[in-house]
């Protein structure tokens, strides 16, 4: 497929993914909207206030403990993974379809645990053993818990970031990590999930610009199910994109990601419930 770079970057910040915000310019990669079906049919609708009805006291005492006392509970977010790894993959594929709050520690939750089983059942489909999906599953769990460690009012924002405000929120990849690091024998796929998850393939990304493979490959994978998550999600400042729009803006962004993952995660969507 020969896709042009017609994407742009919209200078307004995004409060909760800590990302730029991707818009289309034009919107033919993938065909017209009535080639996908709505994501939020009634039983996926069903399926997944089950799964986030059983998952979240677990993600919310997780944050919580982080927020309080800069302590991360991995047993909490150990039955938080192993909820998302015992349920079937339309389960897993209901809550990644799953209508979210905007903006606020609640979003946070709820997007941490929607790119958790977005890294989860992607990484199946890349046919990794579960070891590695459930190291994914908990990366993605933890991606934004340094965000527990900003002001409340700040992640709590209805609107654009200004320079400074964003500079704190671009902070989070770090502050999380250090958070991670005080865990005994935390893998290093985990960590770097967190600290990686904002680089980006063309070396634009944050903290540290890295470029192509000296990027973490989990944290590339983290990178697209973390957008993903974002311009799917209800925003102050715009309505959730459909899945088509979200990938059509992915794949003509130029260089931000893994162009062989991408690939493979378009491939995924598209086969799959998340957009039927």
């Amino acid at each position: 497929m020969d896709i042009k770079p017609t994407v742009w970057i919209d200078a307004r910040q995004d409060a909760d993914s800590g990302a730029d915000v991707l818009r289309p310019m034009r919107s033919t990669a993938l065909g017209n909207d009535a080639d996908f079906k709505s994501p939020y049919r009634a039983e996926q609708v069903r399926l997944a206030k089950r799964l986030i009805k059983e998952a979240i006291p677990d993600v919310r005492h997780l944050f919580n403990r982080a927020r309080r006392c800069r302590d991360i509970r991995y047993d909490s977010a150990g039955r938080v993974i192993g909820k998302l790894m015992s349920r079937s993959s339309v389960e897993v594929v209901a809550l990644i379809g799953a209508e979210k709050p905007e903006s606020g520690q609640e979003g946070t939750l709820l997007h941490s645990l929607a790119v958790s089983a977005s890294m989860i059942a992607f990484g199946r489909s890349l046919a990794l053993n579960e070891d590695a999906v459930s190291l994914l599953g908990f990366g993605g769990l933890l991606h934004d818990i340094g965000k527990m460690a900003l002001s409340p009012k700040l992640l709590e924002r209805s609107g654009p970031l200004d320079t400074a405000e964003f500079a704190l929120i671009r902070k989070h990849p770090e502050l999380g990590h250090e958070m991670l690091r005080q865990i005994e024998d935390i893998p290093k796929a985990v960590l770097d999930v967190c600290l990686y998850h904002h680089e980006r393939f063309d070396g634009s990304g944050y903290p540290y610009g890295l470029v192509g493979a000296e990027i973490p490959e989990v944290a590339r994978i983290a990178a697209i199910c973390d957008v993903y998550d974002a311009l799917t999600t209800i925003r102050p400042y715009k309505t959730a994109w459909s899945p088509r729009e979200a990938i059509d803006a992915m794949l003509r962004s130029t260089g931000q990601f893994d162009p062989v993952l991408l690939d493979a995660f378009v491939s995924w969507i598209v086969r799959h419930d998340v957009t039927q």
